[in-house]
């Protein structure tokens, strides 16, 4: 898998089990119910439900998904904890209510020292980035002022990392420190503290070659104004220096939270350099026990890099997707490149896989089914899976079942999504929305030209897919997008993944794609992702993060509309 642009990375993929708060309450508890009615409130405030025919009823709207969801104590709005909301990297916020108002200017910007690449997590008034310097940093939320930080380590330099055999040249991101989205377990609210892990790659202290280099988990009690260290471990998995060297891996995926453990994901650097693999390795969220590997069984490469770390279904089994692997030709094995893969949640392979019928001629050409990575869609009963470009210059995306991923070439269905070809870069997000009186599912998938919706059709046994509605001429929101607000957020990334020139955050109708807001941002990395909590938006990027906010009453109770 090769990345394109001059600042892109690589890694792993999905995740699954909802980490939004600490307890769930259904939409017919008082409280629920006030924010169910808010959530409505703003999409009719933005235009969507009247004119879509959605229903306006609390008991209709996002069916399938608990708006009414319970908050974790302390936090006045949304929360996100895990990448996309939940682990089902949907990208929905349930809670927020209307941001379809949100001023033209930022309403604030916090400059800091690093690339950041992952998504910006929100707990209570707290917005939380990893940046490339290898540094944790908790701002606080209405005004960005910097309410704690704590350090990982000291992050890989270009120079340390490019004297390591076979990797002369390559990698674009240095210096080289957190790059996946960290993971916030709420639970512990209650006590007044939550806590965060979080993967770097650090040089070993008291070294300074490449053999030094290592990856690290730590995690931390954050506890209002502070964070404290709680333990660090090395989770470079068994075989370095044998079948892989460390610093040919990358850790470019989100951190998964789920059943106790946290799930991280590894592939390679930009330019498939070296000699490495694919894995995901698991510790307990204690710190304590033996670190669980699973890796894919490719003699090289296998990379599993996409955003949004791995996809867990309702039973607790992960679902990752992988990059090309060595095997080039139809007379060679399958070695699990390029496809949609099943763990149990001891990582152990489940004997469940899906890869297109020409896996092969992808490995070929670079052309990673893992770019994106799976999605569980409302209900649970369908995985959504696009990557990069197939060989014709299509992006195709599959529909597959849990349960049963289809083998090679056996999807439940596959189609065209992106009209122009491209690669599709990052997560996708879905919902479920009553319309007309029935429930329908809307996937939106960042293709290279902007945003494409498609509505889920068919049977439960034979499902398909249709385009709904693309994204408006010049709307290039080619990022991984989220739902929050009322209206469905992606920023311009540039084309297929790359740094764009001019970078705007988009607001489009979830129902309708057409513009209801645009905003220029900071520069942002690759597949950036916006952020959606506390009643704000938050967009990180290559000089630190800055938030969006509707414009607060005047003494005279008048709204600034900005």
């Amino acid at each position: 898998m090769t990345g394109r642009g001059p600042r892109q990375a690589r890694a792993g993929k999905d995740g699954a089990a909802d980490t939004r708060g600490a307890a769930r309450g259904g939409a017919g508890s008082s409280a629920g119910g006030r924010r169910l009615r808010r959530l409505v409130a703003g999409l009719a405030c933005a235009g969507l439900l009247v004119a879509a025919g959605v229903s306006s009823s609390a008991a209709t709207v996002g069916a399938a998904r608990g708006l009414g969801a319970a908050r974790p104590a302390g936090a006045r709005t949304g929360n996100l904890l895990t990448y996309d909301y939940g682990n089902g990297r949907d990208g929905l916020d349930t809670v927020d209510a209307s941001l379809a108002g949100i001023s033209k200017r930022a309403a604030w910007t916090r400059s800091l020292p690093g690339g950041i690449y992952g998504q910006p997590l929100v707990i209570g008034n707290q917005v939380i980035v990893g940046t490339e310097d290898d540094v944790v940093w908790g701002l606080n939320g209405s005004t960005g002022a910097i309410e704690w930080h704590f350090t990982v380590g000291s992050p890989v330099t270009a120079v340390t990392a490019r004297a390591t055999p076979g990797l002369s040249g390559c990698g674009d991101i240095f210096p080289l420190g957190i790059t996946g989205t960290p993971v916030i377990d709420g639970s512990h609210s209650a006590q007044g503290h939550s806590e965060i892990f979080v993967a770097g790659e650090v040089q070993r202290p008291g070294t300074s070659d490449w053999q030094g280099i290592e990856h690290v988990l730590m995690a931390a009690t954050i506890t209002g104004t502070s964070a404290t260290v709680l333990w660090s471990h090395q989770i470079d998995p068994p075989g370095a220096g044998s079948t892989y060297l460390i610093p040919a891996e990358q850790q470019r995926s989100a951190l998964t939270l789920s059943g106790g453990r946290i799930y991280v994901d590894f592939g390679g650097l930009n330019g498939d350099c070296g000699n490495y693999q694919g894995y995901v390795v698991s510790m307990a969220e204690s710190g304590q026990g033996v670190l669980e590997t699973f890796k894919v069984p490719t003699s090289r490469e296998g990379a599993i890099w996409s955003t949004g770390g791995a996809s867990i279904a309702s039973g607790g089994e992960l679902f990752v997707a992988t990059g090309n692997s060595a095997n080039t030709s139809s007379g060679q094995p399958f070695d699990y490149g390029d496809a949609v893969i099943g763990l149990s949640p001891g990582l152990t392979a489940i004997d469940s896989y899906f890869a297109p019928s020409n896996w092969y001629a992808l490995n070929a050409a670079d052309l990673d089914l893992g770019s994106g990575g799976p999605i569980q869609l409302p209900g649970g009963k369908l995985i959504f899976e696009i990557g990069k470009r197939e060989t014709n210059g299509v992006s195709t995306g599959y529909l597959l079942d849990p349960t049963a991923l289809g083998g090679i070439g056996h999807p439940l269905f596959s189609g065209p999504v992106c009209s122009n070809g491209g690669s599709v870069f990052g997560a996708d997000a879905a919902q479920a929305v009553t319309v007309g009186g029935r429930s329908v599912t809307y996937v939106y998938v960042p293709c290279p030209s902007g945003t494409v919706a498609l509505t889920i059709g068919g049977s439960a046994s034979s499902p398909t897919f249709s385009v709904a509605w693309r994204a408006p001429s010049g709307v290039e929101s080619n990022g991984p997008p989220i739902l929050a607000g009322g209206l469905l957020w992606a920023l311009s990334t540039g084309a297929d993944g790359g740094a764009g020139k001019n970078q705007t955050m988009y607001g489009l109708s979830p129902l309708t794609g057409k513009l209801q807001v645009d905003r220029l941002v900071t520069p942002v990395e690759h597949f950036a992702t916006p952020a959606a909590g506390d009643g704000r938006v938050f967009v990180a990027g290559q000089q630190g993060v800055e938030a969006f906010a509707p414009p607060a009453p005047s003494p005279a109770g008048r709204h600034d509309r900005g």
